[in-house]
């Protein structure tokens, strides 16, 4: 009976000192293992944003509020011939005997189906029937909307033109009523994904796959990207001139856990010149 006494003390003392020495340690080590969890959720969070708005179509960033924000990821780009006369950027110029077509076509009508001919080999282009191009997105939210000036669907794809030098020939919907700009840039965007929405709601950081439309509200649903999310902020600064130079957008995420909280805050430019 005394050795069991003895021996309850004993067991006693033990967990006394536990509790006093030991449990602050452990309870250092979890908030240590929560506050990485939250700093690794929230720095992979913020670099998928960073990494898709460095595709952005120039002037398609949307702020529609300071928690949610709107864009048109492209998924690859290139140069079109531009007329009918040499291009310096074209090895194999269009003339009246070659097989080339140019955009805009100036005897085509505004409006109607028209051609144009990429400047690059034809197994390079990421590009399918029923995705868009973005051209000459000169100005905020050109490429929104049914009367967007910059989107353009593709109809048909076809090439390569020739083996001299490559190339596909696109169809697409309609012959700008304007005639092309010096870049002779374009940019393709997935009819999957027509624009994207980064949004925080209900503790969560959303990412909403949406149509043409510019956003005027902030998305409900979409895929989790980041939990446990106490605050988020947006902001977007277009440049004074938006083909000239670049917007920045600001991003800020705090998330918290058990008591702990981490908070970071990115940068990051987009290119406005179309």
């Amino acid at each position: 009976m005394v050795e069991l006494v003895i021996v309850m003390v004993l067991i006693g003392v033990l967990s006394a000192s536990f509790m006093i020495f030991f449990r602050p340690m452990l309870d250092a080590y979890l908030d240590a293992q929560r506050r990485a969890d939250l700093s690794d959720m929230a720095d992979t969070a913020l670099r998928r944003m960073m990494q898709e708005l460095r595709t952005a179509v120039p002037n398609s960033v949307n702020l529609v509020a300071s928690n949610c924000l709107q864009f048109v990821p492209s998924i690859d780009g290139g140069r079109y011939r531009q007329d009918a006369a040499a291009d310096a950027d074209d090895p194999q110029p269009c003339v009246p005997s070659a097989n080339c077509s140019a955009f805009p076509d100036p005897a085509g009508a505004a409006g109607a189906a028209v051609q144009l001919d990429v400047l690059l080999p034809a197994p390079d282009l990421n590009i399918a029937v029923g995705d868009f191009l973005a051209i000459n997105s000169q100005s905020q939210g050109a490429f929104y909307g049914a009367a967007s000036t910059a989107r353009y669907t593709v109809n048909a794809v076809a090439g390569p033109l020739k083996a001299a030098y490559g190339g596909r020939r696109l169809t697409l919907n309609r012959n700008p009523a304007a005639g092309g700009y010096a870049g002779g840039r374009f940019q393709v965007v997935s009819a999957a994904q027509p624009s994207v929405m980064y949004s925080c709601s209900a503790g969560r950081l959303l990412r909403s796959v949406l149509g043409t439309e510019a956003a005027v509200a902030c998305a409900a649903v979409g895929d989790v990207v980041a939990t446990d999310v106490a605050a988020c902020d947006f902001s977007y600064a277009p440049s004074p001139s938006a083909t000239q130079a670049n917007g920045f957008v600001s991003l800020f995420l705090e998330l918290a856990r058990d008591g702990e909280a981490v908070s970071l805050s990115y940068g990051v430019h987009v290119d406005n010149m179309p």
